[in-house]
């Protein structure tokens, strides 16, 4: 077993020029890359799509959906918003998705910018629906710990009010993750 521990990750402009170099060598490679069959090219990429999804919260929330509340994973978005709005926060977003991909397909893929750009109208009328509270922690951008990180120091600054339940500790940010590569791929479902 050969195990991977990821400490930091340094950036620098010498970090660009290499990732740049390799990227116009790959362009030389041609003749070799066209030696490798296109099914085993299209697993790759299908591997490295599936695998991407998880921990993706749409990803997520499309799963709950179908999953009883008990077997439901402990998120803060779960925690905070009613079964009921992410249902249908998450049935709204799925919609627009099968919109945008629906008239892709179609001869009329030529206004699918004016659509996209139409999705921050759906995002000002969802307003009307959920309250600004349930609109942040759903369509918030930050990552999970974070979310907990602040509400753990808001809990603390409230003298222990500030959070209906006791949440798990964060991460913390100076704390380094170990992460097992071959553990990692073993769990990957294909």
């Amino acid at each position: 077993w050969w195990f991977v521990v990821f400490l930091f990750c340094r950036e620098q402009r010498v970090t660009s020029l290499v990732v740049s170099l390799l990227v116009g060598l790959s362009l030389a490679m041609t003749p070799l890359l066209n030696i490798i069959p296109m099914p085993v090219l299209y697993g790759l990429f299908l591997y490295m799509g599936v695998s991407s999804l998880r921990g993706v919260q749409f990803v997520e929330r499309v799963l709950i959906i179908f999953m009883p509340r008990k077997y439901q994973p402990d998120r803060y978005y779960i925690r905070h918003v009613p079964n009921k709005k992410i249902h249908l926060f998450t049935l709204i977003q799925l919609g627009c998705l099968g919109a945008l991909c629906v008239v892709k397909l179609t001869e009329a893929a030529i206004v699918l910018p004016i659509l996209v750009l139409g999705l921050v109208l759906v995002r000002k009328l969802m307003s009307f629906v959920f309250n600004d509270e349930e609109l942040e922690i759903l369509d918030d951008q930050l990552p999970e710990f974070v979310k907990r990180k602040q509400a753990d120091e808001k809990k603390k600054k409230n003298g222990g009010h500030g959070v209906a339940e006791p949440l798990p500790p964060a991460v913390p940010s100076n704390a380094s993750i170990q992460i097992n590569i071959s553990a990692e791929v073993d769990q990957c479902n294909l």
